[in-house]
């Protein structure tokens, strides 16, 4: 039991994305993933944090600073594909 707790707390913690007992490509695949969703966060917080300000002092107006990658209308799978041209 006590050791079944502690791996769960190991990987919620996130020292399993430096566990050498992982497969290389899982390694891979999870550093990946965690690189990607911090890019992101932190290109939309950076763009999240200079748009209102400088619209607020008149550097630019407010068309100037549309959604960094586009709006998300995917809550159905019909529209997350309907863009798709095939």
């Amino acid at each position: 039991m006590h050791a079944a707790l502690f791996e769960t707390r190991r990987y919620i913690s996130g020292i399993i994305l430096l566990s050498p007992r992982l497969p290389l490509e899982r390694r891979v695949m999870l550093r990946s993933v965690v690189f990607i969703g911090l890019t992101y966060w932190v290109t939309n917080a950076i763009h999240f944090t200079i748009a209102p300000g400088s619209v607020a002092v008149g550097v630019y107006s407010l068309k100037m600073w549309p959604n960094l990658y586009g709006a998300w209308d995917a809550y159905t799978v019909r529209r997350f594909f309907g863009g798709v041209n095939a």
